[in-house]
């Protein structure tokens, strides 16, 4: 997807997202339903994509809970519904699936695998879900995902003999990365008797500390002796089972007995880390989601500290080992982080400035657009979040650099513009007052407290007095 196009999906996910969230919830569940409906009579649309991805965010997994109308889809997939990315990554994730995979997988095992292969499966699931007979469903997706496994490794194998690549495969999913999936998905299927043993040996919510390590260490032991079966999809799996992400950082160095990077990655628990790294990505690019989107600054603040907590966690956690390939993957995030937030910050301060700086044309001065207001204090309250988690990011120059010009952009244009409104004619009252105001709100952001009320408590007072001598 090109940059422009991705812009305005982003763009067009934001505002469905602004609208879903007026409705009530149970109109969000009907909305649910009605799609599922229309998917499970075979209808597809990129419109009914978009819904769910906001649907999904707006909800923050409350949709997940609604009782779907099933589909045979959604019952093939079920065994990765726990694996799957929610956006999209720069990179693949072993270990993990994103969610647009799903459909491309889907209409090239229905449209080109099924037929003369495992079309009879596949009808046998579609009849099942259609009389509502969820037992029946349940063993029909079963014998429909062997099938499939049996037939596209099949097939894969003969386009290898025949064409030495997987490049015609590749072209009918539509990429590198959803053939890269589609491996994943049917390494799942096929090791999914013991995924599932070892799901059942995990509580749904472990408990903290050392009763959480003992559980999962004892659910592991199903993974003892079996070498087809890889421990990352349970890992991925169990990652919200945890109180926070990084505790399966913790429980992997715990279970190891040992923080070498080299060692660890030869243990059991050793594939837990990359979980980790790809909920670090996972972070980082939810955050440039949602600063290209709607930008609301207690989500942006809360995955901004959510990166910062499993970078550090990292670091912590793992011994220094700058070569090896985690740690090389690390300071790729870092870099991602980092580079996110200085494209932010960068023109911060010139922000300031120009809205509460005067600003003539043709002897009027001109008010700062309330635009340009919420898009200053917004940035003050990024920069105060970058601030504090500066240390897992490459970003201490520009924060010294931003904070010094901020307190004295402030302490010398911000208390002018609110000294001088008091003194403001009617010619350029509306400016002088929009000034005073964003000056305000700028120094309530950033300092807070006794300052931030001292400076309202001046604005207020000037205003007063307007209205008083004007009365008069």
């Amino acid at each position: 997807m090109s940059q422009a196009a991705n812009f305005c999906r982003q763009d067009l996910v934001s505002r469905l997202r602004d609208y879903l969230s007026e409705m009530s919830t149970e109109s969000q569940q009907t909305l649910v339903r009605s799609i599922d409906r229309s998917r499970a009579r075979g209808e597809s649309s990129p419109v009914h994509a978009l819904i769910m991805e906001a649907l999904r965010e707006v909800a923050e997994g409350e949709t997940a809970a609604v009782a779907r109308a099933p589909t045979a889809e959604r019952s093939f997939f079920d065994p990765v519904e726990a694996l799957l990315l929610p956006v999209s990554l720069p990179e693949k994730q072993v270990g993990r699936i994103e969610r647009a995979s799903l459909r491309p997988i889907w209409i090239w095992i229905t449209r080109d695998l099924a037929p003369g292969k495992c079309d009879g499966e596949l009808a046998a699931l579609r009849s099942a879900v259609a009389e509502e007979d969820q037992p029946a469903v349940l063993e029909r997706a079963e014998e429909l995902r062997l099938a499939v496994c049996t037939h596209a490794r099949a097939e894969m194998d003969q386009l290898d003999r025949q064409i030495g690549s997987l490049q015609k495969l590749e072209g009918q999913l539509g990429s590198s990365r959803i053939l890269a999936d589609l491996f994943d998905v049917l390494a799942v299927f096929e090791q999914n008797k013991t995924l599932e043993a070892f799901l059942k040996r995990v509580p749904p919510r472990l408990p903290a500390g050392q009763a959480g390590f003992d559980a999962v260490a004892k659910a592991l032991r199903v993974y003892e002796g079996n070498r087809e079966a890889s421990p990352i999809y349970g890992f991925a799996a169990i990652k919200d089972r945890f109180g926070n992400s990084s505790d399966l950082m913790r429980f992997a160095v715990w279970h190891a007995r040992t923080s070498d990077p080299s060692e660890l990655r030869n243990t059991v628990a050793g594939n837990a880390i990359s979980i980790v790294l790809s909920e670090a990505s996972m972070e980082v690019e939810s955050l440039r989601e949602r600063l290209s989107g709607d930008r609301k600054v207690a989500k942006v603040i809360a995955s901004l500290r959510r990166v910062d907590e499993l970078i550090s966690a990292t670091h912590r956690t793992l011994d220094e080992a700058p070569g090896d390939p985690w740690l090389k993957r690390l300071a790729a995030i870092r870099a991602r982080a980092s580079e996110l937030l200085s494209k932010e910050l960068e023109p911060l301060l010139h922000l300031i400035k120009r809205v509460i700086s005067a600003v003539e044309s043709r002897g009027r001065e001109i008010a700062p657009d309330e635009a340009s207001i919420a898009e200053a204090v917004f940035g003050v309250s990024l920069f105060l979040a970058a601030r504090d988690v500066r240390g897992s990011l490459a970003l201490n120059a520009l924060i010294e650099r931003t904070e010094k010009g901020i307190e004295n952009t402030l302490e010398s244009q911000g208390k002018q513009a609110i000294d001088r409104l008091a003194g403001a004619t009617d010619h350029n009252w509306a400016a002088a007052e929009a000034r005073s105001r964003a000056a305000v709100q700028l120094f309530q952001a950033y300092f807070g407290g006794a300052v931030g009320s001292s400076m309202a408590r001046r604005h207020a007072a000037a205003v007063e007095s307007r209205g008083f001598s004007r009365a008069g």
